[in-house]
């Protein structure tokens, strides 16, 4: 199995209670998931706290959550997140605290903008070391198996799952990932 070097951001970590072992494939992918929650101070941690009481029937995580001010890791990196079937093994998965149906005004307000940006420092970390190219995948190019980065609506449209929302702005965010 391919071992993976640590991010290079030093980030506190509340370990997730449900995810993999065993990643099983290479890294292909960079999922982007909206974490459903309000704007607030701390909501990085308290999503990261949210996955470590799932019960067994509600399995969830995602590698890193971030807020407006802080990263929170809750899955290794050689670990698969339970973050959206089909792209667990071979995914990377960071949860933005926003919801998928904010506008764009809404995404630009002051909170968004920090969690954008700080998240564009994760993608960036994960997109070097991983070969992983800043381009946004469609769901064919998802299912053929190409690298890139992709919402987790586009990996329900891939795998036919139903749970999606649809994180608004790849565009936008793809500009302000690829300066870094």
């Amino acid at each position: 199995m391919k071992s993976y070097r640590k991010l290079t951001l030093s980030l506190p970590e509340i370990t997730a209670r449900w995810y993999g072992q065993s990643r099983g494939a290479p890294v292909r992918v960079i999922g982007i998931h909206t974490t459903e929650c309000n704007e607030a101070n701390k909501a990085a941690i308290a999503v990261a706290k949210f996955f470590t009481r799932l019960p067994s029937n509600r399995k969830a995580s995602a590698h890193i959550v971030v807020d407006n001010k802080e990263a929170i890791r809750c899955v290794p990196d050689n670990k698969p997140a339970w973050a959206a079937p089909g792209c667990n093994f071979d995914g990377l998965h960071l949860e933005l605290v926003g919801r998928a149906n904010q506008t764009m005004p809404q995404w630009e307000d002051s909170y968004s903008q920090n969690v954008l940006k700080l998240g564009a420092k994760i993608v960036a970390d994960w997109s070097q070391r991983f070969n992983i190219p800043v381009v946004k995948l469609t769901v064919p190019q998802l299912k053929a198996g190409k690298r890139g980065i992709v919402g987790h609506v586009d990996i329900s449209r891939a795998y036919g799952l139903t749970r999606c929302f649809c994180f608004f702005g790849f565009d936008y965010c793809l500009l302000s990932w690829r300066s870094l």
